[in-house]
């Protein structure tokens, strides 16, 4: 099964996040991700069980990420949340990438740094309306915690809080 580390967001985002997976749930025809236990996030990086030892070797960012506007993968098969991401969580994402890469863990080629589209899945498996974006939603973030995940379905493996500076 693969592996992901991910950014978890605080609470209530994940609280409002959920909603928007009703809402995409409705429109799209798929639960996906709550039948799959997925928790709100954004994912960094997706491997094999190596990333273990990178999860190892991080801390929690901290800090706010804007999400709002949507897009589609896969040909609208899967429809996401569009975030700004900071400088800072850029250069965090090309961190964890390269401590990944030291340890001699394979990144899949769509989370290395130049490939990366960072965004928070809100439907996987759409089966209709695909030509519909969901209504654009606008939502201030924080960054909670740094997890490990094994998925599907989603096991989470660690949790490392972000600390308040």
């Amino acid at each position: 099964m693969p592996f992901a580390i991910e950014l978890r967001f605080d609470p209530e985002s994940e609280r409002r996040i959920l909603e928007i997976w009703q809402e995409a749930a409705r429109l799209y025809g798929t639960t996906y991700l709550t039948d799959h236990g997925v928790i709100p996030h954004l994912t960094l990086v997706t491997g094999d069980a190596g990333l273990r030892d990178a999860f190892g070797q991080l801390e929690s960012p901290a800090g706010v990420i804007s999400l709002h506007g949507t897009g589609f993968f896969a040909g609208g098969n899967v429809t996401f949340l569009k975030p700004e991401i900071s400088e800072e969580i850029h250069r965090f994402h090309a961190a964890v990438c390269r401590i990944a890469s030291d340890l001699g863990v394979p990144v899949d080629f769509h989370y290395l740094p130049e490939n990366w589209v960072p965004h928070c899945t809100i439907a996987i498996d759409c089966t209709r309306n695909l030509e519909i974006p969901i209504s654009s939603h606008l939502l201030e973030a924080s960054i909670h915690s740094l997890i490990l995940v094994e998925y599907p379905p989603t096991r989470l493996i660690a949790e490392k809080t972000t600390q308040s500076t």
